[in-house]
């Protein structure tokens, strides 16, 4: 597979006849499809597409085309400013096709580099947990070893099972053997809000709440956590900022609003992930940032709140807000979005 543009832009500007060729080639079957966008060149490995179906047939092929799409136009978005792209230089925001859940995977520009998975879980399945355990664990993008083998931190953003219940089958505790699958985990809302499952899995991995499960903004969400938080991530060159969390006011009927709103920033681009965040906590924020951090908000490609949901979530005064110029929507029903 290869995505390539015709003429290098750097600034995401693509006029009407700059655009990029998508050369699908089965060796026997061979299509190009062209899209306006804002891509560079990416070689992706004969293993990739045996993955997504070595054999000749529509559907497979679509699997496999919105797939690498998603993944690697977020990943060209955020190479560093010099232009280049290399393997060292870029800053991969992959969002696994899980349907109506979320799984987002950040993998950070060095090379064979960090990587930080934000929610994991679904409730109509598209990929199933085992599917996305087996990407996990022979996936390498920018680096040597497998993805899994990188993880360093796990973010949960709320106690929703749709963005937590493949935790378990992904990263077992096994019986005996009490067995941390990554050195830091981290979660939104109240613990005894999750499953007992998931709370005892959040118990034998030494999960900790963002500001112990209190209402917090900015720098007081990892106030309490700093140490541990700043361990797992991409070092000096990639900065995650906790923008808000618990903003449910202890309420168990708001926990989408306990949703952890995340900023990660690459050079001069960010992205924005807010897991459910809804409702009046919307409004409460922007009242909040209007006077400490004005502009915060303020991001190139946004993961669409709640599944592209809009009776209460992504109200236009948050979208105004954010003013992205990218975004992308996990859910089992697009026409809904």
């Amino acid at each position: 597979w290869r995505i390539y543009q015709h003429t290098g832009m750097h600034d995401c500007v693509v006029p009407p006849n700059d655009c990029i060729e998508l050369e699908v080639d089965y060796g026997s079957t061979r299509n190009t499809l062209r899209r306006c966008s804002c891509l560079r060149v990416v070689d992706i490995d004969s293993a990739n597409t045996r993955q997504y179906g070595g054999k000749p047939k529509t559907k497979k092929c679509i699997i496999g085309m919105t797939v690498l799409v998603v993944v690697y136009l977020a990943a060209m978005l955020f190479q560093s400013e010099t232009g280049a792209v290399a393997p060292t230089s870029k800053l991969v925001v992959l969002g696994l096709p899980v349907g109506q859940g979320d799984c987002t995977v950040l993998v950070c520009p060095e090379h064979d580099g960090n990587v930080i998975i934000y929610d994991m879980g679904s409730r109509k399945r598209y990929w199933p947990a085992q599917r996305v355990r087996q990407y996990l664990e022979n996936e390498t993008l920018n680096g040597v070893r497998p993805l899994m083998e990188r993880l360093t931190t796990i973010i949960i953003s709320h106690p929703d099972e749709d963005h937590y219940n493949y935790i378990l089958t992904v990263f077992p505790v096994e019986a005996g053997n009490r067995r941390r699958p990554t050195p830091n985990v981290f979660y939104g809302g109240k613990r005894n809000a999750y499953k007992t499952s998931t709370q005892r899995w959040l118990d034998a991995n030494g999960a900790v709440p963002f500001n112990q499960e209190r209402e917090c903004f900015l720098r007081n969400c990892v106030e309490n956590i700093a140490d541990r938080w700043e361990a797992g991530l991409c070092g000096n060159t990639v900065r995650f900022s906790v923008i808000a969390a618990n903003m449910g006011e202890g309420d168990p009927k708001k926990k989408n609003e306990d949703s952890v709103v995340m900023k990660v920033t690459y050079g001069g681009n960010s992205v924005l992930l807010t897991g459910d965040f809804e409702g009046l906590a919307q409004e409460r924020l922007l009242q909040k940032i209007a006077n400490d951090a004005p502009g915060i908000l303020r991001s190139d490609v946004y993961k669409v709140s709640h599944h592209g949901a809009s009776s209460k979530a992504n109200y236009p005064t948050f979208l105004q807000a954010i003013s992205p110029r990218h975004a992308f929507v996990s859910s089992a029903h697009p026409e809904e979005s």
